[in-house]
């Protein structure tokens, strides 16, 4: 009986070793993503190089992820600034600071479905550039493109200052 005893307490101990190895496999990593100036960046994309483990950051540039024990290295993207892949080595806080991506948009049509070249779309399209909406003061959006694109149709939905404009 007491064999029998010995061996469960054996296989309980070497079931909770392998559950506490399994368990410091995980670390948690934090930081905070900001621009080049140190504003924080609210929506920047942290994912760990090659894994599934991804986060975004908070209002306040701030992050925390979990990440296998042997990972060494995130991508931090953000919208117009440049990608940077960050070695994390042993550390679990990281600062990134990113740079304004170089280059231009112009070769880019963002579509409510994803993104495209401009050559291969077949619809209709149109372009008002900053020059063209720098011209007169234009308090919105919906403003600045009236009357300068055609098909675009900008209407105000009440005769009241400030009421509900509709596009179509």
């Amino acid at each position: 009986m007491t064999k029998i005893l010995f061996f469960k307490s054996l296989s309980l101990l070497v079931c909770l070793i392998f559950s506490l190895t399994s368990f410091a496999q995980q670390r948690t990593i934090t930081g905070i993503v900001s621009d080049d100036n140190g504003v924080p960046l609210s929506g920047a994309t942290i994912l760990v190089k090659k894994t599934k483990n991804i986060t975004t950051t908070n209002s306040k540039g701030a992050f925390t992820l979990s990440a296998p024990a042997n990972s060494n290295m995130l991508v931090v993207t953000y919208v117009g600034m440049s990608s940077k892949e960050v070695i994390i080595g042993s550390d679990n806080s990281i600062n990134v600071s990113l740079v304004p991506a170089s280059g231009t948009l112009s070769d880019i049509v963002i579509v409510g479905y994803g993104k495209t070249r401009k050559a291969d779309l077949t619809t209709a399209q149109t372009t008002i550039s900053a020059k063209d909406i720098d011209k007169t003061v234009n308090t919105t959006l919906e403003q600045a493109i009236q009357g300068r694109s055609a098909g675009v149709y900008v209407t105000q939905n009440s005769g009241q200052p400030g009421g509900g404009i509709s596009v179509t």
